[in-house]
């Protein structure tokens, strides 16, 4: 099969509508009543394929609130602390993650006291 349902094949299908209504416009500019009933047959025809294919475009997107896809992406790696203390004895500061040595009472970069 040609065309399957998907979104990279209703985008083709809605340019191929367009370049249907493109060849058939100049149909349109003829006097004869015969000529332009068919030029307006064939854009009127693009028309639709072109309508239909966005419609359904539009009906097919994805929601962005979808709370299916909540658990597809994986979970984030957890923070490194960002700044490290050279000496044995590192204290982790429970809020920000980062090192101090015993030296300081309180967090240098949060001012969090807990140990």
């Amino acid at each position: 099969m040609i065309f399957r349902g998907g979104n990279y094949n209703r985008i083709t299908r809605l340019f191929a509508g367009l370049v249907v209504m493109a060849m058939a416009a100049p149909l349109v500019l003829f006097r004869n009543p015969i000529i332009w009933l068919v030029g307006a047959s064939i854009c009127g025809i693009g028309l639709g394929a072109v309508v239909w294919q966005g419609f359904r475009m539009w009906r097919e997107r994805e929601d962005p609130y979808d709370l299916n896809r909540l658990w597809d992406t994986p979970p984030a790696e957890p923070e490194t602390p960002t700044h490290t203390a050279e000496g044995a004895d590192l204290i982790y500061c429970p809020r920000c993650g980062t090192s101090r040595t015993q030296a300081y009472a309180n967090c240098p970069e949060c001012g969090s006291c807990g140990s």
